[in-house]
């Protein structure tokens, strides 16, 4: 089982109740505008398309259900085509 959260600047990988939670870089701008904000959500986005495409090519990201939480929001934009693609269930999970 994986798991993907925000880590900001490093990436880590650690494994708990054997899930791996895989922390992945991407920007970290202050909140307070609004372009700030986008640039962080967009920059979280494009950090889980790459490890999605990475991890497809290893084949390590393959399992049973895949849990995507709705935030950021274009994070099941990214992440609903490449479950449909390996054939996993999805559970999208509304904060």
């Amino acid at each position: 089982h994986s798991h993907i959260q925000d880590a900001g600047h490093e990436e880590e990988i650690t494994t708990r109740n054997g899930v791996e939670i895989h922390r992945l870089a991407h920007s970290r701008i202050p909140k307070h505008t609004k372009i700030g904000r986008l640039r962080n959500l967009i920059s979280f986005t494009m950090a889980v398309r790459k490890w999605l495409k990475q991890d497809q090519r290893s084949g390590s990201a393959a399992g049973d259900v895949w849990v995507c939480e709705t935030d950021p929001f274009f994070l099941p934009l990214v992440v609903g085509p490449a479950a449909r693609r390996r054939g996993v269930k999805l559970v999208y999970y509304l904060q």
